[in-house]
């Protein structure tokens, strides 16, 4: 008997802490080939001093790609924004105040068509005055994870509503914060209590 209750109450701890990652991100690199610096900027020189192009791996932060609401449940939800970058706390009065607390599955219809992530650029070395890197490989993206506030998640309908009115992309719009973490969790603790 109490080798099954040290079971459950293991299974218990591995649910609630499978993960601590941040829940719309992954830290990941992509290349850009031939590049002409490399990733702390330096230019590439061959021998003799003049210009030469090799392939660079650049850190980034890619969305996390997910395919259930499993994917996205124990994930970290950064609460605070200042409109662009997420932040784990706030340490300063510029930074707002959102309070995410859910991280939810997020997916619509021709997802992978607007949103990918980018694995590998080609830089154009005939033409340096371009600024635009070619792209070369990409991979579309058919779900992923969002962060919501206790607002939106309370009022989900109208939120899925108004992110589709908003912005004609997002047709067939699905967000599912539902997982069966919770039901195992909840499962779990019933058979504890009662053995």
């Amino acid at each position: 008997m109490n080798f099954i209750k040290l079971t459950i109450s293991l299974f218990l701890i591995l649910t609630v802490y499978s993960a601590y990652e941040d829940c719309m991100y992954v830290e990941s690199e992509y290349t850009i080939k031939n590049y002409y610096k490399n990733a702390e900027g330096e230019r590439y020189t061959k021998d003799d001093g003049s210009q030469d192009y090799k392939d660079t791996k650049l850190p980034s932060n890619f969305t996390f790609i997910a395919s259930k609401a499993d994917d996205c449940k124990n994930r970290k939800i950064r609460a605070y924004t200042d409109g662009s970058h997420y932040y784990d706390s706030q340490k300063d009065d510029e930074r707002k105040e959102t309070f995410y607390t859910h991280c939810c599955y997020f997916t619509y219809d021709n997802m992978d068509q607007y949103e990918f992530n980018i694995l590998e650029e080609k830089y154009d070395k005939n033409n340096p005055y371009s600024y635009r890197n070619e792209v070369s490989k990409k991979e579309g993206v058919k779900g992923q994870c969002t962060a919501l506030t206790d607002h939106q998640y309370d009022n989900i309908k109208e939120y899925i509503l108004h992110m589709q009115l908003k912005d004609g992309k997002y047709k067939n719009l699905k967000i599912d914060c539902n997982s069966y973490n919770i039901q195992f969790f909840i499962i779990n603790l019933f058979l504890l209590f009662l053995l």
